[in-house]
C-alpha cells in the first residue's frame, strides 16, 4: 500500500515539474529578440523626384535593427515573419535643399498588430539625409573589348543596342559624369558574338564612378561585338579578247595587285580574289589606264585608302593604222535600178601585227554595201562592212559610203539611113 502511494506521490510531482517547465518557458514569460537589417522605405520620394525635382541623398542608414519585447511565441512568430518587417520614414514634407534628420515608424506584420509586441530600442533612432537638386542628362555609350581573338581575327567597331542612356541624380554627382562604359571579355573569338553587359559609369578624370545616387535608364546594354577574319586577296579582272587583241599580244597590269580585307570568316575563307568585272579590249584601241572601284560584296570591308583599282592595258606587237580603200562592193541592187559609188576612196582603222599591216594589200580589204533597203533612186549614205582577208588584223570603227541610185539611162536609137530607089 505505501508503495503504491509512494508512486503516486512521484507520478504527481512529476505532472507538476512538467507543467511548471510548460508555463515558465513557454506561456508567461516574457523575452527580447533583436531582428536587424529591416530595410527603411524612404515614403514620398517619387514625390520629391516627380513634382519638385527633388532627390535624397547622403543617406546615413538604409536598414535599422530594432529590440522587440514580447512572449516567446509571439518573438518566434514575430521572426519567422521578419520579412514582413519595414521601417517608414515620410520624407514627401522635405522640399528644401539642406541637410534633414528624421525618425521613422515601424511596421509590423499585419498578423502582430494589436499591441502584444512592443518595440524596446531601435538602432538608429533617426536617419541623416539630403535634399538637393535633381538633374539628369544624356552620356554616350563607350565600349571596350577585354578579351583575345583567334589567329588573323580582327574586331570592327562595337555596336549597341543603345548609344546613349540617361543619367539622372544629384547636380554635382551628374556634372562629374563623362561617359557610360561597357567592357566586353571574350577568349579567341573568331565569330561575332552578342551579349549582355553591365554599364558603368566614368568621370571626367577617366575614373569609375559609383553612387547609389546615381540612376540610369538602362544598368545593362546589349553589345554585339563584330569579328572579322583578315586576308590578302588578289584583285582580278577578266579580259574578253578581240580586235585582234589576244592574250599573246596584250599586258594587263593592276594596281594594286591585292588588297588585305575584313569580311565574316564564313564568307571569307574560301575566297580567293576580288574580280574587278569584265574587261573588253576591243574597245581599248591603244595603251590605256581605266579606273574600277574595288567591289566590296557580302559584307566585305576594304581598307579606307583602298577602294579603287587601275587597269593599265598596253599592247606588244600590235598597231593601228589607217588604211585607204578605193572598192567598194555594192549587192542587193534593185534590179530596175542602176548603183554608183560617188566617194573617191574610204580610209578605214585597221587594228593589227605590225609586220601583217606593213604587207597588206587594197585587194585584201574589202567594203561592201547592203543595198537591199533602198528600192528608190537618190543620192543615200549607206553603212558598209569592212572585212580583212586576215583574221589577225581587224578594222576598228564605223563606216559608210555615199551611194547614188538612179534608173538606166535609155539609149536613143540610131538613125536608119535613107534608102534611094
Amino acid at each position: 500500500m505505501k508503495k503504491r502511494r509512494l508512486l503516486e506521490l512521484c507520478g504527481a510531482l512529476f505532472c507538476a515539474i512538467c507543467l511548471w517547465v510548460y508555463v515558465v518557458t513557454v506561456v508567461t514569460p516574457d523575452d527580447d529578440v533583436i531582428i536587424e537589417d529591416i530595410p527603411i522605405t524612404f515614403a514620398g520620394e517619387n514625390i520629391l523626384r516627380n513634382e519638385n525635382n527633388l532627390i535624397l541623398t547622403n543617406r546615413s542608414a538604409r536598414t535599422v535593427s530594432v529590440t522587440f519585447h514580447g512572449s516567446r511565441v509571439l518573438l518566434k512568430q514575430l521572426e519567422e515573419e521578419k520579412s514582413s518587417i519595414t521601417a517608414v520614414m515620410d520624407v514627401s514634407m522635405f522640399t528644401s535643399e539642406r541637410d534633414y534628420s528624421s525618425g521613422y515608424d515601424v511596421i509590423f506584420p499585419a498578423s502582430l498588430q494589436d499591441g502584444r509586441i512592443q518595440m524596446v530600442e531601435c538602432t538608429p533612432k533617426t536617419v541623416q539625409f539630403t535634399v538637393e537638386r535633381l538633374a539628369s542628362k544624356n552620356v554616350n555609350v563607350k565600349g571596350l573589348y577585354d578579351g583575345t581573338l583567334a589567329a588573323d581575327h580582327v574586331i570592327g567597331d562595337l555596336v549597341y543596342n543603345q548609344d546613349v542612356i540617361k543619367v539622372s541624380g544629384p547636380t554635382a554627382l551628374v556634372d562629374q559624369v563623362s561617359h557610360a562604359q561597357v567592357l566586353v571579355g571574350g577568349k579567341d573569338l573568331s565569330r561575332t558574338t552578342t551579349k549582355e553587359v553591365p554599364v558603368t559609369l566614368i568621370d571626367k578624370n577617366g575614373e569609375p564612378l559609383r553612387s547609389a545616387d546615381l540612376a540610369l535608364s538602362a544598368t545593362d546594354i546589349q553589345v554585339t561585338v563584330p569579328v572579322y577574319l583578315q586576308k590578302e586577296l588578289d584583285i582580278t579582272v577578266s579580259p574578253i579578247y578581240g580586235a585582234a587583241a589576244t592574250p599573246d599580244n596584250t599586258e594587263i597590269m593592276i594596281v594594286p595587285g591585292s588588297v588585305t580585307v575584313l569580311g565574316d570568316p564564313e564568307v571569307l575563307t574560301d575566297m580567293t580574289d576580288l574580280n574587278l568585272g569584265t574587261l573588253d579590249l576591243s574597245a581599248v584601241l591603244s595603251e590605256e589606264t581605266i579606273e574600277y572601284e574595288i567591289p566590296a560584296t557580302n559584307g566585305i570591308l576594304l581598307p579606307d585608302d583602298t577602294t579603287k583599282a587601275f587597269v593599265h592595258v598596253s599592247f606588244e606587237g600590235l598597231q593601228m593604222t589607217p588604211f585607204e580603200v578605193h572598192t567598194v562592193e555594192l549587192a542587193n541592187v534593185n534590179e530596175d535600178l542602176e548603183a554608183s559609188w560617188e566617194d573617191p576612196g574610204i580610209v578605214v582603222t585597221l587594228r593589227g601585227p605590225t609586220a601583217l599591216l606593213q604587207s597588206l594589200k587594197e585587194s585584201s580589204v574589202h567594203i561592201r554595201a547592203d543595198l537591199s533597203d533602198y528600192r528608190d533612186p537618190g543620192l543615200f549614205t549607206v553603212p558598209v562592212s569592212v572585212t580583212v582577208d586576215s583574221d589577225s588584223i581587224v578594222c576598228i570603227g564605223e563606216y559608210t559610203a555615199i551611194v547614188n541610185l538612179q534608173y538606166p539611162v535609155m539609149e536613143e536609137p540610131e538613125p536608119e539611113d535613107p534608102e534611094f530607089d
